[in-house]
Parts: C-alpha cells; sequence; structure tokens
C-alpha cells in the first residue's frame, strides 16, 4: 500500500491531500491513478496480498543483516537478484525487542544491578520477546521460490534454517 502512495507522490499527486483522504477516497483515487496504485489497490481490496517468502528468526541471519542499510535497500538488491522490480518484493525487518524494565536498577547487597541479572523471570521474558522476532519478506505468490532464493544469496541467511517454502492453513 505504502509503495502504491509512494508512486502516487511521485507521479504528481499532493502528499497533503492524500493524508486528508479516507480510506474509500484513497482507493478511488488509486484505482484512478492506474499502474502500481491501481495494482496494489486492487490487490488489498481482493484479497490477493503478498506471501511470504522469507520467515525467520535472528538465529538463520548474519548478526550484521540486521542493520544491513534499510528495508528499501534490501528489497532492491533482493529485486535485483530475483530479476523483479524492486516495489513487488516488501521487507519487514522489525527493531528487536528490548526490555527497559530489565535495565531497572536494583539494590541487592549494598551493590546496584539490573533488574534482569537480579530474577530470572525478567530474563525469561526477555528471551521469549526475543524468540517471537522474525524478519519476513513477502512477495506475489508465483515470486515466492525466487525471492526466497535470492535473499538467502544476498542476505546469507543461514540455509538450513530458511524457509523456502511457507504454506498457510487458510490457502487451501
Amino acid at each position: 500500500m505504502a509503495a502504491g502512495i509512494r508512486q502516487m507522490i511521485e507521479d504528481g499527486l499532493d502528499a497533503s491531500r492524500i493524508k486528508g483522504m479516507n480510506d474509500i477516497e484513497l482507493f478511488s483515487a488509486m484505482e484512478s491513478q492506474g499502474g502500481y496504485a491501481e495494482e496494489m489497490s486492487s490487490r488489498i481490496i481482493y484479497r490477493r496480498l503478498f506471501k511470504r517468502a522469507v520467515y525467520i528468526g535472528p538465529e538463520s541471519m548474519e548478526p550484521n543483516s540486521k542493520s544491513w542499510g534499510g528495508q528499501q535497500r534490501m528489497a532492491q538488491e533482493i529485486a535485483e537478484q530475483a530479476g523483479l522490480d524492486y516495489n513487488s518484493i516488501l521487507v519487514d525487518n522489525p527493531p528487536l525487542p528490548e526490555s527497559e524494565e530489565g535495565d531497572f536498577p536494583v539494590l541487592i547487597d549494598e551493590k546496584t544491578r539490573p533488574l534482569r541479572d537480579v530474577s530470572p523471570l525478567v530474563g525469561m521474558l526477555e528471551q521469549a520477546n526475543r524468540a517471537n522476532w522474525r524478519f519476513g519478506i513477502y512477495c506475489r505468490e508465483e515470486d515466492r521460490e525466487r525471492v526466497a532464493q535470492a535473499a538467502g544469496k544476498c542476505l546469507n541467511l543461514k540455509k538450513s534454517k530458511l524457509i523456502y517454502r511457507y504454506f498457510d492453513s487458510f490457502d487451501q
């Protein structure tokens, strides 16, 4: 959706005008714009959404790939490797969860220590949050395999953990 709106702005539509639109006005404007904006609005309206090509946890990624240079750059590199337009790839690279509560200072035996060092429960909660973190790459269903392989090469994802095919239980 955002890429379709970005395309509308690049084509000359005023961003402040788009900001003032309600959903119906936005979808109508995207349809009348044509091209990529129309395709994105159609995909949302008719539920032909992008599908997962890669969906992995932090253990499957190189440590430096989480800050690889932004989602748009990742999408461009992967699209180039896969032979696709970069707008046909969505990258979801959320920040790793951090717990401010774990840093809370606690006085134990006249020494200040972080709460996570004192309470095993805080440490377990932090580990659970990290375990639920996922990096995702989404694309058209017909491009899943190509995009997964391109992402594996570009981001040096650990192949043994990489999900090349993800079958949604709702697809059946």
